[in-house]
């Protein structure tokens, strides 16, 4: 069995969160400190102002059916992300290095990297246009500035050393400013149930539904973060950490029910405001809506959520730089990150980076429906004994077989986004997903009567 290092050791060197290795018993987190750690995704703005926006497009009642439906799924494939990273200690790093090769790692690490990277700059500009919107003599850079400068120091140390209290103390800030914003909503404009009919067609349920539920590919990137986080559970917590904090009522709450909220608030305040169809336009009408407190609010939620992509970011761009042979510590990596996320906020680009968004889910999900087959065919403990022997250099290599069908499946995905009309664009995750189980359950398959035969 190979040594792992102590966490003392690991803060020392620079890796206090075992970037490139599985973590060991002692550097587990106890139950309410992981579920407080990961429950900050429940604050992120993003999916308030996506869901208005589907809403806009597709009708609320499609939003409404199809967000569920996105919502269960995802909480159902994210329980057996959990359950495997908790049995393990295993990332997503560590993981795709086993199953698709050093190449694997190397792919994985940068595309964690890039999804929570694009996450951060998204939450970021919302902090900054909240900023701008209630002190509008300071300039745009101005506002960028302050927000990475504030944000680049959660990701300094360890996933297990304080975050759990930070969102904790943030939680009954984004609770109450929820509450306050719906009420000042109704207040200055009323109650009506137009939000239930909202959008085209009265907003009545069809066959858009499924058009919802095909656009929340992008809460696929929270599986990989389900994973990076998992592997700091407790064995003895799995149970509640698969069904509460990376299960269903985690991706409910995240998506059905703030997602509800902002349709609510989209179609409340459309007539005085406009509709909330962008995240400048939602921080615009929080801001009007709540004043200095809107801003309080946006500020608390948003860096909720990027305590997780700061951190992930942080950690997989580390994880990455050492596969190629450059050690920097993590403190360098965060400041990387945050030089990153305030450059491309000044290019001002944040339809491109969602759009960009919609490329990097084809690759994620494609690599959960390879990692959901591989641990279920292969066990955690098949997993686990050819990552050792990967690590003993008995065995592994830089590419592999797993990592072409990864490659081939995602590329299915893109040319079916890019190459049809937009309906069947839609479909673009789901040909790489379907294509991705077939060919690696086949190739499995085919690998065991391989090993069969010539025993």
């Amino acid at each position: 069995m190979l040594q792992q290092k102590s966490v003392d050791d690991r803060v020392a060197q620079g890796d206090p969160d075992y970037s490139v290795d599985r973590v060991p018993p002692e550097a587990r987190m106890s139950r309410l400190s992981l579920h407080m750690a990961y429950w900050a995704v429940i604050s992120a703005l993003f999916s308030v102002v996506f869901s208005s926006a589907l809403a806009n497009a597709y009708g609320a009642v499609n939003t409404f059916v199809g967000t569920a439906a996105a919502s269960v799924l995802l909480g159902i494939v994210a329980s057996v992300v959990a359950r495997f990273a908790m049995r393990t200690g295993m990332s997503v790093d560590v993981f795709s290095r086993t199953v698709f090769g050093k190449s694997g790692g190397l792919l994985a690490t940068i595309l964690v990297f890039g999804c929570l990277g694009l996450f951060a700059v998204i939450e970021s500009a919302i902090i900054a246009e909240a900023i701008r919107g209630y002190f509008n003599q300071l300039l745009p850079w101005h506002a960028y500035l302050i927000v990475v400068i504030c944000s680049v120091p959660i990701a300094f140390g360890r996933i297990s050393a304080y975050l759990d209290k930070f969102n904790g103390l943030l939680l009954p800030v984004f609770i109450a400013g929820m509450a306050y914003i719906v009420l000042s909503a109704i207040w200055q404009n009323g109650y009506s149930n137009v939000w239930l009919s909202y959008g085209p067609d009265g907003g009545a349920l069809d066959g858009r539904c499924i058009n919802v539920f095909f656009l929340w590919a992008l809460g696929g990137a929270q599986l990989l973060a389900a994973q990076d986080y998992a592997r700091f559970g407790r064995p003895r917590d799995e149970t509640y950490h698969r069904h509460i904090t990376f299960g269903v009522p985690l991706f409910f709450i995240t998506y059905s029910v703030n997602g509800a909220l902002g349709i609510f608030i989209t179609a409340t305040v459309a007539s005085s405001l406009g509709a909330l169809d962008s995240d400048a336009a939602a921080v615009a009408a929080i801001v009007a809506l709540t004043g200095l407190a809107g801003v309080i609010f946006v500020i608390a939620s948003q860096m909720r959520i990027n305590t997780l992509n700061y951190q992930l970011a942080t950690v997989n761009l580390q994880a990455f730089l050492k596969h190629i042979g450059i050690h920097i510590t993590k403190v360098a990596s965060a400041l990387f990150v945050g030089g990153l996320v305030f450059l491309i906020m000044l290019g001002n680009v944040l339809d491109v980076l969602v759009e960009t968004l919609g490329y990097l889910g084809i690759f994620v999900g494609a690599w959960c429906a390879i990692a959901i087959v591989h641990m279920t065919l292969i066990g955690e403990r098949g997993v686990i004994a050819a990552y050792e022997g990967l690590e003993s250099g008995s065995e592994g290599s830089f590419w592999h077989s797993s990592t072409l069908t990864w490659i081939l499946s995602s590329g299915l995905g893109v040319a079916v986004l890019e190459f049809s009309d937009p309906a069947m664009a839609l479909y673009a995750t789901p040909t790489a997903i379907a294509s991705a189980a077939l060919l690696h359950t086949a190739q499995l398959k085919l690998s065991a009567k391989t090993r069969k035969e010539s025993s």
